[in-house]
């Protein structure tokens, strides 16, 4: 290629890019359209909303800033069970969740007709089918966490927060404690019908454990360990601030809050065995190698040994 060709292609790359950059700068940026969410919400009703000795219906409201709004299903608790659970989908970015609790005649097609029982008259109601609704809940708790799970505090008040405790993990070398939040994720309704918390956490000796939000009223009588703790594998304490337990003996302790009765259950299961490394395993396979081929060296030494022996005799 000679010179003007080069120059040529070379004016002409640098036109073509400006153009593109152009292009670029004046094009529209669409904004980020909002992730599908798809999940639940549990609610506790705690001792609110007649604590189980009546059968209702609820759903949630869940809406934004900017109009966008949707209803979760319909759905039926009957008594005496107090453990509420509503699936839903998203497709807008959610700030606030409202619960409504109605009578439980009211039907499905009347319902979807008027969720929020403002025009109950034309339905055939004498007053309205709706018997509580919480105020604005929070959509997200303040620590971010994906349990969408609200604890009424009185009929028309709640939270979206799952109870925690604090792990204080024992530094031996440092003889100090590194702190992590823990927090009872799993929620599902237990054998009493009520909403029950758990979480798994692994306990080495001297490690500890701090109850905080929602266990105010839990004192050691409130406490039972099945029959996979002993006595001595967790040691209750109280000094009037806080509370909670010392660890005597390494496992895996699952803490099961039921926040209506205000009991925990805990049970323990040991921590598994290590996984031998790959390391450990060549080095087993080389001692079997290395035996087998002495063994092989041995049977070979006593073969000549014999033979020889025979050869001598026969003489």
């Amino acid at each position: 290629m000679n010179k003007k060709s080069l120059a040529f292609v070379t004016g002409l790359s640098l036109l073509l890019g400006l153009v593109s950059l152009a292009g670029f700068k004046n094009s529209t940026v669409l904004p980020a359209k909002a992730e599908i969410i798809e999940s639940k919400i549990t609610v506790d009703p705690n001792n609110c909303w007649g604590g189980g000795s009546e059968s209702y219906k609820v759903a949630a409201y869940i809406s934004d800033d900017d109009s966008h709004s949707v209803w979760t299903d319909l759905v039926t608790i009957n008594a005496p069970s107090t453990f509420i659970e509503l699936p839903f989908k998203l497709e807008f970015n959610a700030l606030y969740i409202m619960v409504y609790r109605y009578n439980v005649d009211f039907s499905k097609e009347n319902w979807e007709l008027d969720p929020k029982g403002e025009h109950y008259v034309n339905h055939g109601w004498t007053v309205s089918p709706v018997l509580n609704k919480t105020n604005n809940i929070e959509f997200t708790n303040s620590n971010n966490l994906s349990v969408i799970n609200i604890i009424l505090e009185n009929d028309n008040y709640g939270l979206n927060r799952v109870p925690s405790m604090v792990h204080q993990i024992y530094l031996p070398d440092e003889s100090t404690w590194s702190s992590e939040d823990v927090y009872l994720t799993t929620v599902k309704e237990n054998s009493l019908h009520h909403t029950e918390y758990s979480v798994e956490v692994e306990l080495k000796e001297n490690d500890l454990i701090r109850l905080e939000r929602y266990f105010d009223n839990i004192n050691e009588s409130k406490i039972t360990l099945d029959d996979s703790v002993s006595d001595t594998d967790l040691e209750y304490w109280d000094n009037g601030t806080n509370k909670g337990f010392d660890c005597k003996s390494k496992g895996i302790y699952t803490l099961r809050l039921d926040y209506k009765d205000q009991t925990i259950e805990i049970s323990k299961t040991p921590i598994p065995a290590p996984i031998p490394t790959p390391e450990s395993k060549t080095y087993i396979y080389v001692v079997v190698i290395v035996s087998s081929v002495a063994g092989v060296a041995l049977v070979a030494g006593l073969v000549l040994i014999l033979r020889k022996h025979k050869k001598n005799k026969i003489k």
